[in-house]
C-alpha cells in the first residue's frame, strides 16, 4: 500500500530485498517500519511531523550500509519541507479516489514501478492538474461538499426563551455557571513523563467550539448562551487563542492566582479583537501525561468542562452571573454572563472540573463539525508555504485525523516571516 505524505522534511528510502538485509540492518529496521511509513519497497521518514531535519536518520542509514545521494545509484533521497525532488525510482502522486467518497484526493508516495492502485482499500488514479486545482473550490461555501463539515449553523428563534424570575419579578441569578469547550491538539512538545522539552508550552491546541452543557452527552445542539465583558462591552465568543502551561512545577507562575494554586484552571482574558479572547489552561503534569497518552491513541479532541464561580476570581470586580431560561420545548437552558467593573480587558477564572477525549472522526460524527477543515482554513496563509490549500488540508487531515503520533515529541513548523519595511526599522 502506498504511503500517505505528512509534509515536513522527508527522507525517502528504497528498501533492499529482505533476503539481502544484514542482521544489523534488520535489527534497525524492524521496530521502525510500519504500514503508515512503508509499503515494503520504500520507507518514508518524516521529520517529527513538523518540518524537523532528517539528517540524523540519513547518517545512521549510511553507517548501516545504505547508499547515500553521492552514490551513482542512490537508495536515499532527502526531500526538504515544501520542496520537490526528482527521484528516479519513486514519486509522490496526487491520487484521486474513484469511489467518489470524501476525501476525494490524497498525496501518496509509491514506487514508479508499482501496480498497486489502492490505498486503505480505496482504488485511485493519478489526478490531472486541472482536477487537483479544482479542489480549491472547497473554499467556496456554495461548492463545498455536504460531508465537509464546518461550524453548525444555528437559527435564532425570537420570543421562544423566557427568563425564570423570582417572587420579586427579578431574574434568578447564581454566582456559578458551567461551559464545555473542545480543543484540537495540534502539536505535542513534551516528553511522555510530562517534562517540557525545548518549550515552556507542553502542548499546542486549537479552539474548536462551545458545545453542549456540562453533564449531558457530547452531541450537536444549540450554541450555549454565553457572553463576556472586555473593554467595557459585552461580546459573544467567536474564538480563543489557546495556551497551555504547567501549574505544579517549582517556581511556575500562577496566572489563576495563589488561591487556585492546587486547582486545574482555565483563564479567559478578553482581547481587543472584538469577540476573540486568550484562554490559558494551567494544568498538572498528571493531566498533561493523560493528554499525551490520548494523542498516542489518536484521540486528538480534548473536551474540557469549566466551572466559573465568583469565589475563583482574582478580584472583586469580576463577577459571574448565571440565569436559567425556559425554552419553548419546556427544557431549561443556562444563560451565563461574565461581567467586569473595569474598563480594561476582563480576566475570568474557571476551574477545570472534568476532561474527556475522542478521535477527530468520532467528534465529527457527534458534532457535525470538522475541526481540521476549520484549523486549515484559519492557518493556511501562515503555515502552508508553497502548498495549495488542498495539499495543506490533506496533510493536516493525514496527521491529525488518520495518523498517529510516531514520535515522543512533535515540533511545530516555523510560521512564515514577513519582511519588515524600511519604516519598521526606523
Amino acid at each position: 500500500m502506498p504511503v500517505r505524505d505528512l509534509g515536513g522534511s522527508r527522507l525517502v528510502v528504497r528498501l533492499p530485498d529482505e533476503k539481502k538485509l544484514t542482521k544489523k540492518q534488520k535489527k534497525y529496521l524492524e521496530p521502525r517500519l510500519n504500514k503508515l511509513n512503508s509499503d515494503g519497497e520504500i520507507w518514508v521518514i518524516f521529520g517529527s511531523s513538523g518540518g524537523a531535519d532528517v539528517g540524523g536518520d540519513y547518517q545512521e542509514l549510511v553507517e548501516l550500509g545504505f547508499k547515500g545521494e553521492d552514490d551513482g545509484d542512490p537508495d536515499m533521497y532527502s526531500v526538504p519541507f515544501a520542496s520537490g525532488v526528482e527521484i528516479p525510482w519513486a514519486h509522490m502522486v496526487k491520487a484521486k479516489y474513484t469511489d467518489d467518497n470524501f476525501p476525494w484526493m490524497s498525496l501518496l508516495w509509491m514506487m514508479k514501478t508499482s501496480t498497486n492502485w489502492t490505498f486503505e482499500d480505496r482504488p485511485f488514479r493519478i489526478a490531472t492538474e486541472e482536477e487537483y486545482v479544482a479542489q480549491m473550490a472547497w473554499l467556496n461555501e456554495k461548492d463545498k461538499p455536504n460531508n465537509v463539515l464546518t461550524f453548525p449553523k444555528v437559527t435564532k428563534k425570537v420570543g421562544t426563551n423566557t427568563l425564570i424570575r423570582g417572587s420579586a419579578g427579578k431574574p434568578k441569578t447564581k454566582p456559578e455557571g458551567f461551559l464545555r469547550i473542545s480543543v484540537l491538539m495540534i502539536w505535542i512538545t513534551c516528553d511522555p513523563d510530562g517534562k517540557s522539552r525545548n518549550s515552556d508550552r507542553p502542548v499546542s491546541g486549537n479552539y474548536c467550539q462551545l458545545i453542549s452543557s456540562v453533564g449531558n452527552s457530547i452531541s450537536k445542539g444549540p450554541k450555549p448562551d454565553f457572553k463576556f465583558e472586555a473593554q467595557g462591552a459585552a461580546h459573544e465568543l467567536t474564538g480563543i487563542d489557546i495556551l497551555f502551561s504547567y501549574r505544579d512545577l517549582v517556581d511556575s507562575e500562577q496566572p489563576a492566582g495563589e488561591k487556585n494554586r492546587d486547582r486545574d484552571c482555565f483563564i479567559l482574558a478578553g482581547s481587543y479583537d472584538h469577540g476573540r479572547a486568550v484562554g490559558e489552561f494551567t494544568l498538572s503534569q498528571k493531566v498533561f501525561k493523560g493528554m499525551y497518552e490520548d494523542c498516542l491513541a489518536n484521540k486528538r479532541m480534548q473536551i474540557f468542562d469549566l466551572r466559573f464561580h465568583n469565589n475563583l476570581q482574582r478580584a472583586d470586580g469580576f463577577t459571574v452571573e448565571c440565569s436559567d431560561i425556559e425554552a419553548s420545548d419546556g427544557n431549561t437552558n443556562q444563560m451565563l454572563r461574565l461581567k467586569s467593573d473595569y474598563d480594561g480587558a476582563g480576566m475570568y477564572i474557571a476551574e477545570v472540573v472534568d476532561r474527556s477525549s475522542m478521535s477527530v472522526t468520532e467528534y465529527i460524527e457527534k458534532m457535525h463539525f470538522d475541526p481540521i477543515f476549520k484549523y486549515s482554513e484559519i492557518n493556511y496563509s501562515l503555515l502552508s508555504f508553497n502548498d495549495s490549500f488542498i495539499e495543506f488540508l490533506d496533510k493536516n487531515r493525514a496527521r491529525l485525523q488518520d495518523g498517529k503520533v510516531n514520535h515522543s515529541v512533535e515540533f511545530p513548523p516555523r510560521v512564515k516571516v514577513i519582511p519588515m519595511s524600511d519604516a519598521d526599522n526606523e
